[in-house]
Formats: structure tokens, sequence, C-alpha cells
């Protein structure tokens, strides 16, 4: 049975995931964004089983440390056991754009374009068309695999710098270091500004 999404707020003083897990049991591999692991030495010792897709967590209650077994992300249990969560039975929250199919998957889901929207006119994440206009004669607006927008000219390769939202990682580096740059380069010219009114004005006294 799928079970709905919930937001359960628990009154916790600290919750930290505990480092070290028993490398003697056969453990599965970590799975996406969460941990799929069978047990944790530390919730094993306290007579605690978690299941494969459950976590050991501490918890403290009124100055007390408690073990316990948490379900990772997409399951839904007491940590014991745990199951899918179906996403794909509430698809316009998990999948809100049009054009868009919900499949579930274990732990986890995917929002796929239908056939209309699917190419390299449209953003996978949105389904939606490319916008950015194109300049250049012959050229026309393409979507990247990291949903970034460029123009090409038809039977042309190389991407042209004509980018659209969001901004490639590297332009995001080049326009922090600039400013990075220009901060350095003001605080070395104040200081050294001081330091030379410093001696000018203490110098003079000297003399």
């Amino acid at each position: 049975m799928a079970v709905a999404p919930s937001i359960k707020f628990v009154s916790v003083a600290m919750f930290c995931l505990l480092p070290l897990f028993d490398k003697t049991l056969a453990l599965p591999k970590t799975q996406g964004l969460y941990l799929s692991l069978k047990t944790h030495k530390e919730c094993l010792d306290k007579g605690l089983v978690c299941h494969r897709h459950a976590i050991c967590v501490t918890e403290v209650y009124n100055d007390t440390l408690r073990y316990n077994c948490r379900c990772g992300r997409g399951f839904s249990g007491n940590g014991s056991y745990c199951e899918d969560i179906d996403e794909c039975q509430y698809p316009k929250l998990y999948c809100p754009y049009p054009h868009q199919t919900c499949i579930n998957k274990e732990g986890s889901h995917v929002c796929k374009c239908d056939a209309e929207t699917t190419g390299q006119r449209f953003y996978s994440n949105n389904c939606s068309a490319c916008t950015l206009r194109c300049p250049i004669n012959g050229s026309s607006c393409k979507i990247w695999t990291n949903n970034v927008a460029y123009c090409s000219r038809t039977g042309e390769t190389d991407r042209h710098k004509y980018v659209n939202a969001p901004f490639p990682t590297i332009v995001i580096a080049f326009i922090t270091g600039g400013i990075s740059l220009i901060v350095i380069i003001i605080l070395l010219g104040t200081f050294f500004f001081l330091q030379r009114k410093f001696h000018l004005k203490f110098g003079d006294h000297r003399g």
C-alpha cells in the first residue's frame, strides 16, 4: 500500500548519523541520496536490527541518549521495516509541469517528458521549449545535457556561448573569482595607503 507523504516534527535535541558501520556485515551499497544499509553496529549492539533501507541514528530526549532505526529518504516505516513511498500517487506534487509523467522507482522517482516535449529543443527538468534568441544566421536554440541553452548552427557540433539560465558552473566561477580579486585589490590598496600615510605622519615627527 502506498503511503501518503507527510511532515513529522520530532522533539529532538540532537540528531546525528553514527559514522562507524559494522564492516563484518553484508551491507548493500549506498543508493541515490539516501543510505541503503542493512544494519549498524551501534544499533545492533542495542538489540536493534535496521532494515536495509534504514539508517541508525542517535537521538537525545530529556538528556537521555537513544538509538533508533529510521527509514531513509523515499521510504516509510518504523525502521525495522521500510517500504517504498510511491510518489507517483501524487503526480501534481512531484511532477508539477505540463507534459510530465511520473515514474516511480525504489526510494525515488523521475519526471519524464512526453514525446511531444522530448529532444534537443526542450528542457528535461520542466519540458519547456528553448526560448533563447540566436543572433547568428542559420543558428537555432538547443538544450545541452545539463539544461543549459546554447545557439548551434545546423550541422555544427560546437556550442556558441549565448547561454540561457541556468548559468554554467564555469561562468559562476569566473564571476565569483573576479569579485574576490576586486575585493583583494581594494583591501591591499587600502592597507598600503594607510601604511604610507602612517610613515609620512610619524616619519616627520621622528625627523
